[in-house]
């Protein structure tokens, strides 16, 4: 007998999502981080003084969810992250849009659950 527990655990949550990138000429896929990545990157930046690169923390973002087509990542180091710093900010910028959205991150997400 399946139980809810077992249910929940098996259910694929974090499917990718389609984006044209015309920029780079290919269309790159965007997950839902887990829980325990969002809290990860967001204590790594939270140590850190007030003056923290947001674009690094965004590049890292971006880095903990862009996969292939079946999910598996495909930016993991350090180094990842730091070339992805090289790239147009205008790209960036449009994939940590849709990043934080997806993940619930964005100002207007919290804005609106503050009002619950």
């Amino acid at each position: 007998m399946t139980t809810l527990r077992d249910t929940i655990i098996a259910a694929k949550d974090r499917k990718p999502m389609a984006v044209e990138v015309p920029e780079w000429e290919c269309t790159v896929y965007l997950r839902v981080m887990s829980s325990r990545e969002q809290a990860e990157i967001s204590a790594r930046y939270a140590k850190q003084d007030q003056n923290a690169d947001a674009t690094a923390m965004l590049c890292e973002l971006i880095a903990a969810c862009l996969v292939d087509e079946n999910g598996n990542r495909q930016f993991q180091t350090e180094a990842d992250v730091d070339a992805l710093l090289d790239k147009s900010v205008v790209v960036l910028k449009r994939l940590s849009d849709e990043v934080l959205t997806m993940n619930g991150m964005d100002p207007d997400a919290v804005d609106e659950a503050g009002k619950d």
